[in-house]
């Protein structure tokens, strides 16, 4: 009778496991990296960003409300191999929970809705009046003056840091070292709410340029479907901006906000947001949304003091989740903006800084 073999001792079990397992894992990751590289480029750790997939992949079509907009907003920076900021949420809150509620009767006749006073250290400077601010604040040149709904007001970044607006004056400082920046931006805005900001709050400022950041609020925030009604209302109030810039020798330039309609390549996170957005969202908005595109930029034509900035295609090269709801983006998003607004900005601000 043969003798039975020596038994390996739990410790050693324990130890091959644990060498198997991390086989395994390098396989796997080896794998995920070629995978992913070719998919979506270089990451750090490829399994982390698969694992998110398998765990949240299958769930876009159940999720929505404040569980898709947190989603999709953490998946913005997971997906492109970066943490999710710590505090877990953008500077505002989701949904704009974390500040004030507006102020809707702030105009002299009721007709202006603004952001209220409020300071959090890092994340929220809203000044008594309703701007936010970056770069010099005492007498800046130039003077630029940035007129929106929440896109405008540097929803969704994770810091005052982080927002379009300040990476826009970091960007632009070296060339203008003196350059300031101040914004009223205030959410869900349409721009008969920009028009009026314009009149009532931005003309006290005395800037050297004015640029409207918006466009979408008019098609969606309705909550109709005359969609072309919508359209020709936003660049009627637009014109009027126009000739009052003009009368004020105030140069003004026409961004057209970044629009996820277009965006070439949708993860399923983002077109689940579409679904849920409008019915047949692509069918139905896109169109109008090109229909502003070509008024703006007529508008711009007419004009050697208008200028017509096209950031609504900016997102559409981006393979992974970049909006975590129908406007707003995170911090990589705020980034793209700024770089595209820096851009075009620049030979915008020569012009008038040479030519004043």
């Amino acid at each position: 009778m043969k003798g039975k073999g020596r038994r390996r001792t739990p410790l050693a079990n324990i130890a091959l496991l644990t060498v198997s397992l991390l086989v395994s894992f390098l396989i796997l990751e080896t794998g995920l990296r070629w995978y992913y590289y070719d998919r979506y480029g270089p990451y750090s750790l490829a399994i982390s960003y698969a694992l998110d997939h398998l765990i949240n992949g299958p769930r876009p079509f159940g999720l929505s409300g404040l569980e898709l907009n947190r989603t999709a907003w953490e998946s913005s920076y997971t997906e492109r191999g970066l943490q999710v900021p710590e505090r877990g949420e953008p500077r505002e809150g989701f949904w704009g929970y974390g500040i004030k509620p507006k102020d809707t009767a702030c105009g002299p006749v009721g007709d202006l809705v603004c952001e209220r006073r409020q300071v959090i250290p890092g994340l929220i400077e809203i000044d008594s009046r309703g701007f936010q601010h970056a770069g010099r604040l005492k007498d800046p040149s130039p003077h630029i003056l940035i007129i929106g709904g929440s896109v405008a007001f540097g929803a969704y970044a994770s810091g005052i840091d982080k927002t379009y607006f300040y990476r826009l004056a970091a960007l632009l400082k070296p060339r203008f070292p003196d350059i300031g920046i101040s914004v009223f931006g205030v959410g869900s805005a349409l721009s008969s709410n920009d028009l009026a900001a314009f009149v009532l709050r931005g003309l006290d400022i005395r800037p050297d340029l004015v640029i409207f950041l918006n466009g979408l609020n008019d098609l969606v925030n309705p909550g109709g479907d005359d969609f072309k009604a919508y359209a020709r209302r936003y660049l009627g109030n637009m014109e009027v901006a126009q000739h009052i810039a003009k009368q004020h020798n105030i140069p003004v330039v026409f961004a057209l906000q970044p629009f996820l309609g277009e965006k070439k390549v949708k993860t399923r996170l983002e077109e689940r947001i579409l679904n849920l957005s409008v019915r047949k969202y692509e069918e139905t908005v896109n169109p109008h949304y090109d229909r502003i595109r070509k008024g703006l930029k007529a508008l711009a034509d007419r004009s050697p003091s208008s200028f017509f900035i096209d950031c609504s295609g900016i997102f559409n090269d981006e393979k992974v989740t970049t909006f975590a709801d129908q406007w707003h983006f995170s911090d990589p998003g705020h980034e793209i903006l700024a770089a595209k607004l820096a851009r075009d900005l620049l030979p915008v601000l020569e012009q008038i800084t040479e030519n004043p």
